[in-house]
């Protein structure tokens, strides 16, 4: 008889599609047959899963390739593995066996399959039914018919399957603490933060709540990393994605998803020795990396400074990582499996050369911000500048921010703290404008460069303070200190601070942009071919002080004495190519003459900033800079017929 689905119609539907809807059977045959079953492999990225599954009558022509499948499997006796996913049995129900009941038994049962290093390789679920009504398929039939999804159930180790809308998971990673003991054996607290992954534990329950949460847990010396998750896409897939968080390519940082872009191991300095961190205790997926130096040979690696996000972990761990000024480091690895083996050994760390971090560290390309703080107290309160510069240093960081506290003793006067650093994520609220915040201080935040010596336009400790002070004080009256005046060098208004940018002056840390001597004038000197942030901004007052002052030193003059100009009338508040000495190499000199007064800072109308990355200039010489009564001279002269 000829095997067709187009059989002619009859009174009895015997079996269901996998949408549910009726399908006929062979004239005479009720079978039907449930298969879904799920492959899994370990890819370059993650488990990859091959997904599928049947219902409908027992044909050999619509059922999966078992052969396939036992290959899969690694079954070493394809009648035994057809015997398991019931094919036997069903092909005898098919045949109308005059086998007892008690031997032949519908229903459904559930296989799993894994290899001789006991990973999981494939399961499967499948239902040998008689006819669509067999009470012992009600459930299977029942879940295909409302669209629910196959879940497996149990542990990782004790496998069962139910039918639901939403599957749910849980992976256990336990880890044991490796502390650093101090001289009287006692583990010491700030270095308990290396782990090492003892057991992981997978759980399917099946009226679970359905959340997406990872929890971080302790108990004495144990830590526990939680991951919870449910899904519906498709069957098994708590399952798969279990899988996916148990899978194990590194040695040490099992804290952290698998992926490909290698194993890591965190690293940082403290008491003189090297220590080993936990990716568990950050979150790695919003952390930053800056790349440092490679390794090459064999086992390659690469080495970046770590921008952290501390994970929020439960209150029964005592590891906060906060409470310490670390430079975090990671190590990363790439290639075969567990290539970070030999970082956990302590011959690596013991050889790793501070100097060679050290040095790597001092790169150009990395972002910096200032870090420090000054703290003064005054009765002016409207002052526009600290009495002293910030001793400021320069970090790695992302994001630089500064803030203003202010406050006022039992005697009247003025309390003020600006602190210096960087953050990192970027808070919601970074911006470079001066802000008051709630608790009455003031802040602002800026992205990082990598130019030591730059500074920001509109978040620097002037700014602040004048947003602070000008805010308590924006009502004009008698006493207004805000007047606009014609500054010339020869006043010597040396009283002034000259608002002006800052760069490449040699100086250490991070100058003010409120630069003395003042009352000259800003300027930006750039010499032609060389890259823009080269060039070299100051005060003209600041420039003279260190080319012709007391301590004045050559290599200052040789940079920029051509600043000195910007005293010229011809050569204010505009930019020019100007060449000192035949041969020499132009430079573009952008001058501005300050002309208007604020809390005894002087300000340009027009600051040389702008005007430097604005125009376009002409190339002139020195000598075409003479005085305008010299040039009449010389025509009198000519007028005379001297010669």
């Amino acid at each position: 008889m000829k095997r067709s689905l187009n059989a002619p119609a009859t009174e009895a539907t015997d079996c269901i599609d996998n949408d549910g809807h009726p399908m006929h059977n062979i004239i005479g045959q009720t079978t039907c047959y449930y298969v879904n079953y799920a492959k899994f492999e370990e890819g370059a990225a993650a488990i990859e899963v091959n997904q599928a599954w049947y219902y409908g009558p027992f044909l050999g022509s619509m059922i999966p390739n078992m052969m396939e499948l036992a290959v899969t499997a690694q079954s070493r006796n394809y009648l035994n593995f057809v015997t398991q996913l019931d094919v036997v049995m069903c092909s005898l129900l098919k045949n109308h066996t005059r086998l007892d009941s008690t031997v032949l038994k519908t229903g459904c049962r559930f296989e799993t399959f894994r290899d001789e290093r006991s990973t999981l390789k494939l399961v499967a679920v499948v239902c040998c039914c008689s006819g669509k009504d067999d009470p012992n398929c009600k459930e299977v039939t029942e879940a295909v018919k409302e669209k629910k999804t196959l879940c497996v159930g149990g542990t990782d180790r004790s496998l069962t399957f139910y039918f639901a809308k939403i599957c749910s998971h849980k992976v256990v990673k336990e880890y044991e603490r490796i502390g650093v003991t101090n001289d009287e054996g006692t583990p010491t607290f700030q270095h308990l933060k290396a782990l090492r992954h003892t057991a992981t534990t997978a759980i399917y329950e099946k009226d679970a709540t359905c959340k997406a949460l990872q929890t971080v847990t302790c108990q004495k010396s144990i830590v526990y990393d939680t991951d919870e998750g449910c899904c519906s896409h498709a069957h098994f897939c708590n399952l798969h994605r279990s899988l996916n968080l148990q899978l194990k390519r590194c040695f040490w940082s099992f804290g952290e998803k698998q992926e490909v872009d290698g194993c890591r191991v965190i690293f940082y300095r403290a008491d003189g020795k090297w220590y080993t961190s936990s990716s568990l205790w950050f979150e790695m997926k919003q952390s930053k990396l800056i790349h440092l130096y490679a390794v090459a040979g064999n086992a390659p690696y690469t080495v970046s400074r770590a921008l952290l996000v501390e994970r929020n972990v439960d209150p029964t761990c005592s590891e906060h990582t906060k409470r310490y000024e670390r430079d975090y480091f990671v190590i990363s690895c790439y290639g075969k499996e567990g290539c970070d083996d030999r970082f956990t050994q302590d011959d690596f760390f013991k050889f790793l050369d501070k100097k060679v971090i050290t040095d790597a560290m001092q790169k150009d390309s990395l972002p910096r911000c200032e870090s420090g703080n000054v703290t003064f107290t005054t009765l002016d309160t409207v002052l526009a500048m600290p009495p002293a510069s910030p001793n400021t240093t320069r970090v790695v960081g992302l994001y630089c921010t500064i803030r203003l506290t202010v406050g006022t003793d039992e005697d009247g006067e003025t309390t003020l703290n600006i602190t210096f650093g960087h953050v990192f994520p970027k808070p919601d609220d970074c911006t470079p404008q001066v802000a008051e915040r709630d608790d009455l201080s003031y802040s602002c935040c800026y992205a990082a460069i990598n130019n030591n010596s730059h500074t920001d336009k509109y978040c620097n400790y002037a700014t602040i303070m004048e947003t602070a002070f000008i805010k308590e004080n924006d009502i004009p009256n008698a006493d207004d200190t805000t007047e606009s005046v014609d500054l010339i060098p020869q006043q010597s208004v040396y009283e002034y601070a000259d608002y002006c940018e800052q760069s490449n002056m040699g100086d250490f840390g991070v100058p003010s942009l409120l630069c003395q001597p003042g009352g000259i004038g800003c300027f930006h000197l750039h010499k032609m071919d060389e890259a823009r942030d080269k060039v070299i901004a100051s005060c003209v007052g600041h420039a003279e002080e260190k080319v012709m002052g007391d301590f004045g030193r050559e290599e200052f003059f040789d940079a920029y004495h051509e600043a000195l100009l910007c005293q010229a009338e011809e050569l204010k508040n505009r930019c020019q190519y100007v060449t000192l000495g035949n041969g020499a190499v132009p430079k573009l000199l952008c001058c501005c003459q300050v002309s208007v007064v604020r809390n005894n800072v002087a300000y340009c109308v027009e600051d040389t900033n702008t005007m430097f990355n604005a125009y376009e200039y002409e190339v002139k010489r020195i000598g075409e800079y003479r005085d305008t009564k010299d040039d009449d001279d010389d025509g009198d002269e000519d007028d005379n017929g001297d010669e």
